[in-house]
């Protein structure tokens, strides 16, 4: 709503205890950078990333301009 409502374009940052299957998920609600814990695998981060390719339900996608 930050971004596609009211235009915010400044960064949201998400941290803490960020699980795998959270990554895309957050990524799809806008969230433009992640604060991993000290020690955290960023191989594992970026394949991680890249296993889930279908998404059920609409998100943000900045590439798009628009929810999609």
């Amino acid at each position: 709503l930050l971004r596609q409502r009211w235009g915010y374009t400044g960064e949201l940052r998400a941290f803490g205890d960020i699980r795998r299957d959270e990554l895309d998920f957050l990524a799809r609600c806008g969230f433009d950078t992640l604060e991993l814990p000290l020690g955290t695998n960023l191989a594992e981060v970026q394949t991680a990333s890249a296993e889930i390719a279908i998404d059920y339900q609409p998100g943000y996608d900045p590439r798009a301009g628009a929810g999609t």
